[in-house]
């Protein structure tokens, strides 16, 4: 398997989609120096101002900021002296621009954001990053966040021999689960390099469904028991992480990873749970919240995220164990997943994507044209879902702008993941999992 995974890679970086994770990606936001500026062919350089700029011999400087410079840079050339502003800060040797405003919605453009709620606590479980990763262009794809928006979807995994459930990005590997096949399976961004991961089918009555990871591991949860197991990437090896004492059924539950724990909704049974991944609580996960048919789970450096019922709620690391009761956020809706960036949570449901802060305040329904939701992720500009009922993945604007954008159609597209440059996504009546740019 390891053999695998540095062909994967050799691969890539020969296809430049490798690069374009790495360098490519710095088109987006401030350089260091001029090996990140990088499109297609072309080699840019990094200016003063910390963006990418590329040759252009109609600018007097012979240099022509790239698109996806921030508002006021994007497209100008670059002056041969004077300063620039950028988000506030002036820096020497560019031009005299301010950046522009984000654009006028009908959403409340709420920035505040924040942990600011009665419950907030400078404790930290050491959570998974909540700003989302940088938005950039894919490599193979030409012009890919211009005019030829959206790009063609590859299959990178499958077809396999059952139905293809959730999805996860580690590095450049993307794992998937498959179901009823009882399997996790291992991909590279390319077609052909789909590889059985493991079998977990040894390890009791597992249904591998809603997946989660880490940055050497890849969390699940049994459909009809109370476990939560792991396998590491890329050899395989199985570990139980934790169980409900008493037993129970996670179903189709959410789960999450930080620092320390992996928290997880039994849906089938009721009660937020966490379980250490030092494996020192195999045997008894703890008890967060009780919670009636809670759906899908989320967490920020400070807190965990949950919806249950037709409700989002949260509630303090610190607080887990104590008296404390949850926030409520949100309801009304039955949200089917969510998830948080650095001031709101992002939820989906019967036709609805909504945000509201991270302190309650807010709320807004960013659209209701939409079929259901099965997943969601988000990044620094979109949102983006999967609906298995009209069978289309989508983005939309974070802020509210715009009109919700079609960028897949598959056959019943479940779970999904996201790269810096990249949508990753499941489609369980074809098993596979599929990648489009961005």
């Amino acid at each position: 398997m390891h053999a695998v995974v540095g062909w994967w890679r050799t691969t890539l970086l020969a296809s430049g989609i490798a690069a374009a994770l790495q360098g490519g990606c710095s088109l987006t936001f401030p350089c260091e120096s001029d090996g990140q500026c990088a499109r297609g062919d072309a080699s840019g350089t990094c200016e003063a101002s910390g963006f990418c700029s590329f040759p252009d011999p109609s600018c007097e400087s012979d240099q022509r900021y790239g698109e996806l410079a921030p508002d006021g840079l994007a497209g100008a050339c670059v002056p041969a002296t004077g300063t620039t502003t950028v988000e506030g800060s002036t820096t020497a040797g560019t031009a005299s621009s301010t950046s522009a405003p984000p654009p006028t919605t009908s959403i409340d453009p709420d920035t505040s954001g924040g942990s600011t709620g009665a419950d907030d606590t400078s404790d930290t479980d050491g959570g998974s990053s909540s700003g989302g990763l940088p938005v950039c262009c894919d490599a193979e794809c030409d012009d890919a966040c211009g005019a030829n928006f959206p790009c063609a979807p590859v299959v990178v995994g499958g077809p396999s021999t059952a139905e293809a459930i959730d999805v996860v990005v580690i590095g450049d590997m993307v794992v998937w689960s498959t179901g009823d096949g009882t399997a996790l399976r291992l991909s590279g961004f390319d077609p052909g390099t789909d590889e059985l991961l493991a079998d977990i089918s040894p390890h009791g009555n597992v249904f591998v469904t809603r997946i989660a990871a880490d940055d050497t591991h890849v969390y699940f949860l049994d459909f009809n028991g109370p476990v939560v197991g792991r396998v590491s990437v890329p050899d395989g090896a199985y570990q139980q992480v934790t169980s409900v004492a008493g037993g129970g059924a996670a179903h189709f539950g959410g789960l999450e990873v930080s620092a320390e724990h992996v928290y997880f909704a039994m849906f089938g049974t009721g009660g937020i749970y966490r379980g250490a991944k030092d494996l020192s609580d195999m045997a008894a996960a703890e008890l967060v919240a009780d919670a009636n048919d809670p759906q899908d789970v989320a967490t920020d450096d400070t807190h965990v995220y949950w919806s249950e019922s037709n409700m989002v709620r949260r509630l303090a690391f610190a607080d887990i164990g104590t008296q404390t009761q949850p926030t409520t956020l949100d309801t009304g809706l039955i949200v089917n997943a969510l998830d948080v960036d650095e001031t709101h949570v992002f939820m989906g449901g019967a036709g609805e994507i909504r945000r509201v802060g991270k302190d309650g305040n807010s709320p807004a329904i960013l659209t209701n044209a939409t079929a259901a939701a099965w997943d969601i992720a988000v990044d620094d500009v979109h949102v983006y879902w999967t609906s298995n009922a009209s069978n289309e993945v989508f983005r939309m604007r974070k802020d509210g702008a715009g009109a919700p954008e079609v960028i897949a159609t598959g056959t019943q597209p479940w779970g999904m993941d996201t790269s810096c440059n990249a949508v990753f996504w499941t489609q369980n009546l074809d098993y596979t999992v599929n990648r489009v740019a961005k």
